[in-house]
């Protein structure tokens, strides 16, 4: 199955009619009319662009938001560019087709291209398109447009990179008016700015979440951040620190957002993100307030059935208490908090304030009536009053509707549906069918998507006004508040209603609206919400096709535990072969990176896999299988693997060479020579692991630097620091001090630069290690120390072990053996069968230095039972010359 970032000829199942990089295009050619991209385009809304700064565009009007987006796309094509920009249109031209000779199609040669055709910052606009690609570029009309479709995608990922509109801070609905809830208000924020935590519980409808909404509007800075528990939804501890690690990035700390990108999405370690967040929420000059609604539903009355995930998600909030103010909102507490707030029902005097406000004519008599029949719930009240401005827009003024009127209208059972049955019949079509639309939505969606485009009176300065009945009737919904605007451009159904209303539709019905949706989400590159709708849909292949090439970019962005759950209820029986296998292995990937590592070893087992995925399948197996403690089984599985990519390389290199010949035939050098480069960076670096386990360091070595050599001429750093780890260990093993210092201190330094702090520690650990085999004792001491912090606050044994084990022998080479010995037996602790023997090694060592010669030789031979059991050569050879040395001293003694 494949999927084509721009729309086709045809519309199928599997292909939306309009995609995002369509969006993105039109955007593109439209950059000097603002005015109409403002208008038109739904990528210069509110809702794409969230948090971008807009001054001084005024983003009311079509013209003001048109110049955003521009700005936005100027930073991003800026970003293409790596180091500063050329001075002259003929230093860029030079520049971008040196490097595109030397490491193929790349971003320097995207840039130039969106420059010609698009942004004009060196070139002008060109009288007719043809002296782009003949008389500057000197390709043909096809090649020419591939090219230009290629960076427009690769531009399209550095937007949604750089803007993250699936993880805009979500933001509180403004808040109405509140009505008896003063002194709870204003001893909330008293406890809250001291750093404190609230919970505001209480029944359904109560008012918890306006009266958290109103605390939010009056904190006294705008570090604030929201964040509303959807089950299936959000309701994972990742999806929490996505939310929160962009709020942090958003207000300048961003260790938590740094590490979460480093790991690609994935965030194991919930010690490292609690540490991380933490680090951040410190940095900040205000307090923040962090508020969390509707937290209640992640625990079940009976514990019993509470998900780890939830536990999780639950722990990791109540850690955060004491680092920033925390507002809890749920119906029942969850949480230990500072202090507790129970919200109960609105007096009769507060009920008289609320009926005056809303100027609805009453009586003492129609009061009573109004304050028994709903018990004095807010959501109930409102309700009401919703149903009094529909009853007055069908009368005129002069026929004013009391609240009589209205009560005598409502059911005998004050109850949710009922009373929408009868407001419901008050409502025009228009209404109607708005409010069914929005309900098959899960959270906020953008306001832009329902309102007609509308030229601006004043294209600078006028903000447009509605004009097609939709938006007449988003307006009348927004003003009985059945639907409310947030402050990110989003518009939300009411959440009572939604499930009333959404229970309402016919099955065809949902289907047309869910696709509908999955149109709206897709075009906005929110893929994974789109592939939702199309699963709700009934079209479960689009679904998958329109998520898995975006697969890397949406585990990037925190979607994996939200797109498991989509693809968990699709059965691969009622999918052709192919989509069928796709689905599985696609879910076989996501349960192992939600560690369910047996869920995906019985994806993966359930398939016939072709070579072309046998790799993938044979990675995401043998790591279920070590996880779940396997290691035979886990070696067969990666041997699997292996074999298939050896079929797979020699198939690679083929396919290479074929493109290659194809763009030889075409004139097109620099790409035949990338194409070539990808077949030798795979195969040296896989020939150099298998050289390397077989003992032959000195062919590893050549085949490392090759593979090195290759990734430096692809611009890969990625694949380069990996080649450097291997380099650097192999120099180990090599006796070869020099290179493995330098390959290991290279690693590193990428690793840091770009906040991949796992990797990080992990180079630092093997660098210690490198410092002790060469006896650079005094050097290995502080990487050694550095490593086992970070490693011990994960708790991470193996990582843990490695680094005492390193310590115990950099403390015995420096004469402090009562360090010596602590180390030694921390990681004798850890149980970890690499650095075991070693510790006992040490041991014995220390023993022996201090004339206790029963238990040194006692922990000596324990460790030469171990290294000829494990044919570990090197420990044995350092036995031996240890005991002959210890044997000298005891004859002399």
């Amino acid at each position: 199955m494949t999927y084509s970032p721009f729309s086709q000829t045809s519309e199928t199942e599997t292909q939306p009619t309009i995609t995002f990089y369509d969006r993105l295009k039109f955007a593109l050619e439209h950059l000097a009319e603002p005015a109409q991209l403002g208008q038109e385009s739904p990528l210069a809304q509110p809702y794409f662009l969230g948090h971008v700064p807009t001054d001084p565009p005024d983003v009311t009007t079509n013209f003001g938001r048109g110049v955003a987006l521009g700005k936005v796309l100027e930073q991003a094509v800026t970003a293409l560019w790596e180091g500063p920009l050329p001075a002259t249109n003929v230093e860029l031209l030079d520049q971008a087709l040196q490097a595109k000779a030397a490491k193929g199609f790349c971003d320097e040669y995207h840039y130039l291209l969106l420059d010609l055709t698009y942004f004009h910052r060196y070139f002008p606009p060109p009288a007719k398109q043809s002296e782009i690609y003949q008389d500057v570029l000197h390709v043909s009309r096809a090649t020419y447009d591939r090219h230009l479709r290629e960076a427009i995608r690769r531009l399209g990922e550095i937007l949604l990179l750089r803007l993250q509109p699936t993880l805009h801070v979500e933001q509180p609905l403004d808040p109405p008016q509140l009505f008896g809830r003063s002194e709870i208000l204003a001893a909330a924020l008293a406890v809250l700015q001291e750093k404190q935590s609230v919970y505001l519980c209480g029944m359904s409808g109560i008012g918890k979440t306006a009266l958290g909404a109103t605390v939010a509007e009056r904190w006294a800075s705008p570090t604030v951040f929201w964040f509303t528990v959807r089950l299936t939804l959000n309701d994972q501890l990742t999806s929490l620190l996505f939310a929160l690690g962009n709020f942090l990035h958003q207000q300048g700390a961003s260790r938590l957002w740094l590490q979460l990108i480093a790991n690609a999405g994935v965030m194991k370690d919930a010690h490292l993100a609690l540490e991380l967040a933490r680090a951040d929420l410190a940095d900040l000059a205000a307090v923040p307030l962090l508020c969390f609604d509707e937290i209640d539903l992640l625990r079940p009355l009976d514990r019993d059935t509470e998900t780890i995930q939830h536990t999780q998600f639950l722990a990791f909030i109540e850690s955060l208490q004491g680092y920033a103010a925390l507002l809890l909102m749920g119906q029942r507490p969850v949480l230990a908090s500072d202090v507790v707030h129970s919200l109960t029902r609105l007096s009769p005097t507060e009920l008289t304030a609320w009926l005056q406000q809303a100027e609805v004519p009453f009586t003492a008599e129609s009061l009573m009536r109004l304050e028994q029949y709903t018990a004095g719930n807010p959501r109930l009240i409102t309700l009401c009053l919703i149903l009094h401005r529909a009853l007055q827009s069908q009368h005129t003024l002069s026929q004013s509707v009391s609240l009589d009127d209205v009560l005598d209208q409502l059911p005998h059972t004050p109850a949710l549906e009922p009373i929408w049955q009868r407001l419901q019949r008050r409502l025009d079509r228009a209404e109607y069918d708005l409010l069914q639309t929005l309900s098959v939505f899960r959270s906020a969606t953008p306001y832009d998507a329902w309102v007609a485009p509308a030229a601006d009176s004043n294209a600078q300065n006028a903000p447009a006004v509605p004009t097609s009945e939709r938006e007449l009737a988003l307006t009348r919904l927004l003003q009985y508040r059945l639907v409310q605007k947030d402050r990110a451009g989003g518009v939300t159904l009411v959440a009572a209603l939604r499930e009333v209303i959404y229970s309402q539709l016919t099955v065809e019905r949902r289907e047309d609206l869910h696709r509908q949706a999955g149109t709206i989400r897709a075009e906005r590159g929110d893929y994974t919400a789109a592939a939702y709708h199309f699963h709700c849909a009934g079209q479960p292949e689009t679904a998958i096709a329109i998520w898995e090439p975006h697969y890397d970019q949406e585990v990037r962005r925190g979607q994996a535990v939200a797109a498991l759950a989509i693809f968990a209820q699709i059965s691969g029986n009622r999918l052709p072969e192919t989509s069928a296998r796709t689905l599985r292995l696609l879910r076989s990937r996501l349960y192992q990176l939600s560690g369910e590592s047996a869920q995906a070893l019985t994806e993966i087992e359930s398939i016939t896999i072709e070579d072309v995925e046998a790799v993938d399948a044979a990675t995401v197996g043998g790591d279920a299988l070590r996880t779940l403690g396997q290691t035979d089984a886990a070696l067969a599985k990666y041997a699997e693997g292996l074999t298939a990519a050896a079929r797979l390389l020699q198939q690679s290199t083929w396919l290479h060479a074929k493109r290659g010949t194809i763009h030889l035939n075409q004139r097109e050098l620099d790409k035949a020579r990338r194409e070539a480069l990808h077949a030798r960076y795979c195969f040296e670096n896989l020939e150099g692991a298998v050289q390397e386990t077989g003992g032959n360091y000195e062919l590893a070595r050549q085949h490392y630097l090759n593979a090195q050599t290759a990734a430096e001429l692809l611009d890969d750093k990625l694949g380069l620091a990996l080649v450097q780890r291997n380099l650097g260990v192999l120099a180990g093993r090599q006796g070869d001090q020099e290179n493995a210092i330098h390959y290991h201190q290279q690693a590193l330094a990428f690793y840091e630069e770009i906040g991949d702090r796992v990797n990080a520690e992990e180079v630092r650990s093997n660098l210690a290690g490198v410092y002790v085999q060469f006896k650079e004792f005094d050097a290995a001491l502080v990487p050694a120390q550095k490593a086992l912090t970070f490693f011990s606050a994960r708790q991470n044994t193996y990582w843990i072990a490695q680094n005492t084990s390193n310590l115990a022998t950099i403390y015995f080479e420096l004469n402090d053996l009562d360090q010596a010995r602590a180390y030694a037996e921390r990681t004798l602790e850890q149980e970890e069968p690499q650095s075991y023997p070693y510790a006992l090694f040490t041991l014995g060592q220390v023993y022996s230095a201090q004339a206790r010669w029963v238990e040194a030789t006692a922990h000596f031979d324990r460790v030469r039972h171990i290294a000829q059991q494990t044919e570990d050569h090197f420990l044995l050879a350092q036995l031996e010359e240890t005991l002959q040395s210890y044997q000298r001293e005891i004859v002399e003694a």
